[in-house]
This record gives structure tokens, C-alpha cells and sequence, in this order.
């Protein structure tokens, strides 16, 4: 399923769109507002590694203006492609989606702790096309987030995330070990897991976060190995940014 020069420009009016709508989402002078945002990218070893990954979006109080314990809202946009195997022939997706979900929020001395449920659209060209494929096509699914830190002293926390998207049966998983390397900077290992029916994939590398190039903004940055079900190992690199309006 290539995507047509009329899928590529709906697709490119749909990010339009939703960015427009997470800037719109909670003004500043209303509410406290945090803004994500992160590309991943890597190769190596045979087109099967091939991977990449770039996303945008925001969270802020549902109910109250400031953070803190309570009910929040988070909207995200994405843009994603992979290579899979299937048969002795590499399966190239490329997808764009679209994310909206509520949750609840909680924290205390010993770390912080997250939970969401929403609702995810995407749409996914495959190339050459994969009929077997549980993600090919326009797909609008619910899903659940779970999010949290757990502080072991003043140098040492853990830190994980994972989604998981219903009928597509499709996963997401990061776990990471956080020494402080000075002032508000942490560094340490970092394992990953994702995969749908069709396709896995599960990484380990090294990471290093918490730079302030702004008084509320951070910065972190990652390297390491990933690994194909059924194909090769490459590399990857990547960014992450924040920033609290």
C-alpha cells in the first residue's frame, strides 16, 4: 500500500491539523502546559533495521491550572517508518498518527506515577503490501498509558513508560536506569521493546538527560543497539526535548 500523492497530502493536512490543535489546547495564561517532543532514528546491518520515529505533543491539567496530583489530558501527533521481514523480502510501513487521551496523575518524595486511556487514528502505507498486517491502512483504536519514576536516593531513580493499543494488539515499552550525573543531569542504561503482530523489535542503549539550554526546558540525547525479529542489529540515535509554558 504506497501512499498516492493524495494520501501524502491528506496526511500532511492531518499533522497541520492536529498541531494547530495542540497549540491550541491549553493557553498559557490559562493553564500550565508542557510540551514533549523527540526523533529517533537508525540503520545498519540490512534495510530491515531501518527505523525512525518523530513526535510532538502536549499535557496540561484537565481540571485544575497547575501541575500537580490530579486528572490531566494529553494530545500527540507522530510520524513513524520501519522495515520488517516477511517471506525473505523487507516490508517498508510508513504512518502518521494521531493521539488524544485523559488520565490521572499522583507524585510524592518517592517519585511520581501516571495512567491514561484514550484513543489513537493512524494510517499506515506498506510496501510492498503485508495483507497479514494488524496496523496496515486508516486504523482508529483505543488505547492505555502507563507512565512512572521511582526514587531510590538522592543519585539513583527508575523510570518507565509503556502504551499499549487494543485490537491491533500493538506495544510499546521503555524502562531506564537514571544515575545522577551532576545538578539536574541523569544518565544510565535504557531498554526498549515494541511490536505488533507482524513486526518486533527491542533495543538497549545508553542515554543522558536533564540539560537546561532554558530555565524550563530539557534536553536529553541516546545512542544504542537495536535488534529485528528475524532480521538484523543496527544502531540508533536520538533526541528528546521539553519545555513547561
Amino acid at each position: 500500500m504506497k501512499a498516492t500523492g493524495n494520501q501524502a497530502k491528506a496526511a500532511r493536512g492531518l499533522l497541520l491539523t492536529v498541531l494547530a490543535l495542540l497549540l491550541m489546547a491549553a493557553p498559557a495564561a490559562a493553564r500550565d502546559l508542557l510540551l514533549f517532543s523527540g526523533a529517533e532514528g537508525g540503520g545498519g546491518g540490512g534495510t530491515s533495521t531501518e527505523n525512525y520515529y518523530t513526535y510532538l505533543g502536549v499535557v496540561t491539567p484537565l481540571l485544575d491550572k497547575a501541575f500537580g496530583p490530579g486528572f490531566m489530558q494529553k494530545y500527540k501527533v507522530d510520524f513513524l517508518g520501519y522495515s520488517y521481514p516477511v517471506n525473505n523480502q523487507d516490508i517498508t510501513a510508513t504512518g502518521v498518527g494521531v493521539e488524544a487521551s485523559l488520565g490521572y496523575q499522583f507524585g510524592g518524595e518517592h517519585g511520581w506515577g501516571g495512567g491514561y486511556a484514550g484513543a489513537r487514528y493512524s494510517h499506515t502505507w506498506l510496501s510492498p503490501d503485508d495483507p497479514k498486517s494488524e496496523v496496515r491502512g486508516s486504523q482508529l483504536r483505543p488505547l492505555v498509558q502507563l507512565e512512572g519514576e521511582r526514587i531510590l536516593n538522592e543519585d539513583w531513580k527508575l523510570n518507565g513508560l509503556g502504551s499499549y493499543l487494543f485490537i491491533s494488539d500493538a506495544y510499546w515499552a521503555r524502562g531506564r536506569v537514571m544515575y545522577r550525573a551532576f545538578d539536574k543531569v541523569y544518565t544510565g542504561p535504557e531498554f526498549t521493546a515494541q511490536g505488533d503482530p507482524s513486526y518486533n523489535a527491542w533495543s538497549g542503549g545508553w542515554f543522558i538527560t536533564g540539560f537546561r539550554p532554558a530555565a524550563k526546558s530539557e534536553l536529553g540525547f541516546k545512542a544504542g543497539a537495536r535488534k529485528v525479529e528475524n532480521g538484523n542489529t543496527g544502531v540508533y540515535l536520538g533526541i528528546d526535548f521539553s519545555h513547561m509554558f
